[in-house]
């Protein structure tokens, strides 16, 4: 994954920049290999290619943990009311699925 540096003195705005930057010079194959290193920790976004779930595989000597987000959908939900059983109420709500990957070191 390239990395955007410094992101955390970032103000959203130089965020979204950044990152649009980084992804024009991959589209346009212009990275370097020192765009790729240096990374600690991925944010990626499955969801838009209809990922429900995923496990993510962080590269130990690079990266401490990839947090993933995934496609949000209706699903059917219990919503019971106190001292009702959950099959009883059922509705469609909006739900996602976020998984965090750790890398281990040995």
């Amino acid at each position: 994954m390239p990395v955007v540096r410094g992101a955390d003195g970032l103000s959203l705005a130089a965020l979204e920049q950044a990152i649009g930057d980084v992804a024009r010079r991959a589209r346009e194959g212009k990275l370097a290999p020192g765009d790729l290193a240096g990374g600690t920790f991925t944010i990626t976004n499955g969801g838009v290619f209809g990922s429900l779930l995923s496990t993510a595989d962080p590269q130990p000597a690079a990266q401490s943990g990839i947090l993933g987000m995934h496609k949000i959908e209706e699903r059917p939900v219990g919503a019971p009311g106190p001292g009702r059983d959950p099959s009883d109420d059922v509705r469609r709500a909006s739900r996602t699925t976020i998984a965090s990957s750790t890398a281990s070191r040995r």
